[in-house]
């Protein structure tokens, strides 16, 4: 697969991070520097996104996630 950048203002914009694991860790270790509110949904969460969610830095939906969570 190909990727290409993509560069968004998302300071103070809902974002959604699909799964809680180490890569997701690195994502959202991204977007807060960037200031987005960061909502993760994911059935387990790596320590890190454990960790900012126990800050309140992060909201977090325990279970697979589903279409509607792009309401």
């Amino acid at each position: 697969m190909e990727y290409f950048p993509l560069f968004a203002e998302v300071r103070g914009r809902q974002v959604i991070v699909v799964g809680g694991g180490e890569v997701a860790s690195r994502k959202i270790a991204l977007l807060k520097r960037a200031g987005a509110e960061i909502r993760v949904v994911a059935p387990e969460l790596a320590h890190q996104v454990a960790e900012w969610h126990a800050q309140g830095d992060v909201t977090h939906a325990a279970r697979e996630f589903q279409s509607d969570d792009l309401n």
